[in-house]
């Protein structure tokens, strides 16, 4: 709830933002996953509610899949992951773009991996490119999209602390992600640009052709997620909330201190 449904692109946007103002106001408290949400609760709404920053945790299973040798003809392979939504995901934007045909665009191959009410327009959009430069698959795990590409895209209007995101940095894969997709902590500036800033995205991807450069984005971004969402960093938020929650003091139970979440407190 930290961004209006007039900025989300709901119809009548302005009315819902008007309904909801005096709820939200009345909420008591809140927990959010990054600290500029909770400023942003108060700047949009007007909350005075206290506001609980409970960092996203990014649940790796199994080991990573193998990272991709480079593609024989020197195009950077990119990944777009998740629910195909077009206005928050910034996918419609992408798709002009992509069909408007610029030079760098074609240095790429571009995999769209989900489902959602995006898809038809992907759908055209990979039958004017052509099967070389584009597919569309539907939904299925992360580590499937990985192990094919190079690069992970968030081209989005609006985010939280995208969770595909931190699966892919915790899984060795560098991220490439609009300022506007709240990654701004975790991804090196150069892995960043302005939404709809054709140009900076370019840049962005053109500086992670290197193999040696996505190595380096990558040990960027798994440094800052240790210290952002890491489970040292997890547990030291979750008991202040549960303490709330609760109403009296809590303490963590020794196999939770001593192995990270997954039990709880007591």
């Amino acid at each position: 709830m930290t961004h209006t449904a007039r900025h989300m692109g709901y119809r009548a946007g302005w009315w819902r933002d008007q309904l909801l103002r005096p709820w939200l106001r009345a909420v008591r408290g809140w927990v959010v996953i990054q600290p500029e949400q909770a400023t942003a609760l108060a700047r949009t709404w007007g909350s005075r509610a206290p506001v609980h920053v409970l960092p996203n945790l990014a649940r790796v299973d199994g080991p990573a899949p193998p990272t991709p040798a480079p593609a024989a003809d020197g195009r950077l392979r990119v990944a777009v992951v998740g629910r195909l939504a077009l206005q928050q995901k910034g996918l419609d934007w992408l798709a002009r773009l992509l069909a408007q045909g610029p030079d760098w665009a074609g240095q790429c191959q571009w995999h769209f991996q989900g489902n959602g009410p995006g898809a038809p327009v992907l759908q055209a959009l990979v039958r004017q490119l052509g099967p070389d430069q584009a597919r569309l698959v539907p939904h299925a795990p992360l580590d499937e999209a990985l192990a094919a590409n190079d690069v992970l895209l968030l081209p989005s209007r609006y985010e939280g602390l995208p969770l595909v995101a931190l699966e892919a940095t915790a899984r060795g894969w560098p991220v490439v992600a609009s300022r506007q997709a709240g990654l701004g902590a975790l991804l090196p500036a150069r892995s960043q640009f302005e939404f709809g800033d054709a140009a900076g995205l370019a840049h962005a991807l053109d500086s992670l052709r290197c193999p040696q450069a996505r190595a380096r984005a990558v040990a960027h971004a798994r440094q800052r997620h240790e210290a952002m969402c890491g489970p040292r960093r997890y547990l030291a938020t979750l008991l202040p909330l549960a303490q709330s929650l609760a109403g009296r003091p809590l303490a963590l139970a020794p196999e939770v201190q001593t192995t990270g979440p997954g039990s709880g407190a007591r």
